[in-house]
C-alpha cells in the first residue's frame, strides 16, 4: 500500500534524475515537461492523495502528440509551444493528480465512490475502473523521493517510516548528462562555472493514468492510480503490501507503446532494494509540509523519553500516606469537627488543582 509520497525536487532536477539514453543512440538526454494549465506541481514532503505530482511517460500517447505542449519556463531551450514529440527522445514528464478517475465517470472528479491511490497489481485486468487504461496502454512511472508506510505490528502507536532505494546513488547517464552540461557551462562562459547539486536517484513506482473530462471541448484532467504488490520477505516486517517498484529494463519495457499491459505485467512483482527509517509522528498530518517529515528519529530514546515522562509523572503524585485522614483534617471554622457535624470538607489538590482521586490521564499517540 502507498498512500503518502515525498518528492522534493524542482522540475530541472526531477528532468536531470530521469536523464535516460534513448534506444539506438549514444547521446544521454533528459525528458521533456509538457504542462496542463490547470494542474500543477509543488514540491513537498509530505504528499497525499488528490496532490499533483510528476510522473514519467511516452511520448507516443495521443495527449501528448497532440494537445499538451512543452513548458518553456521548466524547459527554456524548448520553442514555445514546439509538441514534445518533435523533440529529441520518447519520454516526457507530465504532472498529474494521484487518484484515478476513470474517463467514462460522469459527474465531478471529487463525486467519484471509490478511491482510486492504489491498484492491485493481482486483480487489474479485471477492474472495470481500470480497463481503459489498460487497452489503451496508459502507463506511467510515478516518482517520488520515497514514500511513508506506518508500522501497526506491537506498538501502541502506529509508527511511520520513510522508504526509498537502498542504492540513493545518482544514476549513471544523470552523472553523464550533468558531466555534459557542466562542460557545456564551461565552454560558454568565462571563468570556470559552479558546479550543479546532483541529488540521488528518483523512487520509480509502476502507475495507470487515464484521462477525464467534463465536456467534449473542456480542458481534461489527467489522474493516475499507485500499482501495488504483495510486500517483499524483507519488507514484510512493515506491511503487506508495497509499491510495484520499477528499474532498468523493466522501467522501459513499462513505457514501451509497443508492448501491452498484459505482455508487461511480468515486471510487476516484490523489489528487495529498498531501505527505511523511522520517522517523527508529524509526517501524520498532511498539513505538515516541513523537512522534519523525513528526518531519521530515534525510537530508542523516544521510548525512554516516555517512560521519563510516566516515572516524573508518578513521583509528582502526592502518596496516600501522606494525604491527611478525615479525623485529623481541621473543620471549616478552624477547629476540630464535633461528632455528627455535617460539615463538607473540601478534598485536597494537588500542584495542579487535580484531586488525587482524579488523576489525569496520559494521552497516547495516535
Amino acid at each position: 500500500m502507498c498512500g503518502r509520497s515525498a518528492c522534493t525536487r524542482k522540475p530541472g532536477e526531477v528532468r536531470c534524475a530521469c536523464a535516460y539514453r534513448p534506444k539506438g543512440r549514444k547521446k544521454v538526454t533528459k525528458p521533456a515537461w509538457v504542462s496542463c494549465s490547470s494542474q500543477q506541481y509543488y514540491p513537498s514532503y509530505n504528499i497525499c492523495p488528490q496532490t499533483n505530482t510528476p510522473v514519467l511517460l511516452s511520448s507516443h500517447h495521443a495527449h501528448v502528440k497532440c494537445s499538451t505542449k512543452v513548458d518553456t519556463e521548466v524547459d527554456p531551450s524548448a520553442c514555445e509551444g514546439e509538441p514534445p514529440s518533435e523533440l529529441e527522445g520518447s519520454r516526457v514528464i507530465q504532472t498529474m493528480k494521484w487518484g484515478l478517475v476513470p474517463n467514462w465517470h460522469r459527474g465531478q472528479p471529487n463525486s467519484f465512490p471509490t478511491l482510486l491511490n492504489n491498484c492491485r497489481a493481482e486483480g487489474m485486468m479485471d477492474k472495470s475502473s481500470f480497463r481503459n487504461a489498460i487497452q489503451r496502454g496508459q502507463r506511467c512511472v510515478v516518482l517520488a523521493d520515497g514514500f511513508f508506510e506506518w508500522d501497526r505490528k506491537g506498538r501502541g502507536h502506529k509508527q511511520p517510516y520513510f522508504i526509498y532505494f537502498s542504492d540513493n546513488s545518482p544514476t549513471e547517464e544523470t552523472m553523464e548528462l550533468v558531466a555534459s552540461e557542466r562542460d557545456a557551462d564551461h565552454d560558454g562562459a568565462e571563468g570556470e562555472s559552479k558546479p550543479a547539486e546532483v541529488k540521488g536517484r528518483m523512487l520509480t513506482m509502476a502507475g495507470l493514468f487515464d484521462i477525464w473530462r467534463s465536456g467534449p471541448d473542456e480542458e481534461p484532467l489527467f489522474t493516475y492510480t499507485v500499482i501495488t504488490v504483495d510486500a517483499h520477505p524483507s519488507f514484510g516486517c512493515i506491511h503487506h503490501r508495497m509499491p510495484a517498484v520499477l528499474r532498468d529494463e523493466a522501467l522501459e519495457a513499462w513505457l514501451d507503446p509497443a508492448l501491452s499491459t498484459h505482455e508487461v505485467a511480468k515486471h510487476l512483482h516484490p523489489y528487495g532494494g529498498l531501505k527505511w527509517h523511522p520517522v517523527s509522528s508529524v509526517v501524520n498530518n498532511s498539513r505538515n509540509k516541513s523537512p522534519e517529515c523525513v528526518v531519521k528519529i530515534d525510537l530508542t530514546k523516544q521510548v525512554s523519553s516516555k517512560q521519563n515522562t510516566l516515572l516524573n509523572w508518578f513521583s509528582k503524585s502526592p502518596k496516600k500516606s501522606e494525604q491527611p485522614l478525615a479525623q485529623d483534617r481541621p473543620s471549616a471554622g478552624g477547629s476540630d469537627t464535633a461528632k455528627g457535624d455535617s460539615t463538607v470538607e473540601e478534598e485536597p489538590k494537588d500542584t495542579n488543582g487535580c484531586s488525587p482521586a482524579k488523576k489525569p490521564k496520559l494521552l497516547s499517540e495516535h
